[in-house]
């Protein structure tokens, strides 16, 4: 079976390509594999736009969709509505040394190349069996991640957890004592402050 993450750079015309994907099953691998505390009550869609360039293709799209995460205070599931605009360049490999569809691969091929080839540099484009493929799994799971916002709140009004026996305020005070007055501070209760007239 063809896995529809696995673009073939032969099947990209020139003109570009434009892709939609709802891969439910994308998402869930990750977030089981890397224990990610996320859940999704609806679909992701991602439409992406894949272009062809001298040196590797520019992929340019948008993710959005619904997820549920923990709200960084109280730690109860809140909904996050996500729409990630995207764009990556991903180089072609420079080794093994082949050619495919014009696209040079490796320093020598193109001979007004002024910049470091790209030996070091991390790309989603594989080669396997002679042919070249673009990793769009591996691409859109990083940008999923990206999208994932860095403080996540049920509310901006909320109370979060009681520091002591961890009862949400968000539904009510507990029963904790409140101890905000600190006792070694007690004795300067005691004093008072004469004033002298001159």
């Amino acid at each position: 079976m063809t896995d529809p993450l696995r673009i073939p750079l032969s099947s990209v015309p020139r003109e570009g390509q434009t892709l939609s994907f709802e891969e439910r099953e994308l998402w869930m691998n990750g977030i089981r594999e890397f224990d990610i505390p996320c859940t999704l009550p609806g679909s992701i869609t991602v439409l992406i736009h894949i272009t062809p360039l001298e040196k590797g293709l520019l992929v340019r799209g948008t993710l959005s969709g619904t997820i549920e995460i923990p709200c960084t205070r109280c730690a109860e599931p809140t909904a996050h509505t996500l729409h990630h605009d995207f764009e990556s360049f991903e180089c072609m490999p420079a080794d093994p040394m082949l050619r495919q569809g014009g696209y040079p691969q490796t320093k020598e091929d193109d001979e007004n190349v002024n910049e470091p080839w790209s030996e070091d540099i991390d790309t989603r484009i594989r080669e396997e069996n002679g042919s070249f493929f673009l990793d769009l799994g591996a691409l859109l799971w990083e940008e999923f991640v990206l999208a994932q916002p860095l403080h996540p709140l049920c509310a901006d009004d909320c109370k979060g957890l009681c520091p002591r026996c961890g009862h949400n305020l968000n539904l009510g005070p507990c029963q904790c004592k409140d101890e905000t007055d600190d006792p070694r501070m007690e004795i300067f209760k005691t004093l008072t402050v004469s004033s002298k007239k001159s």
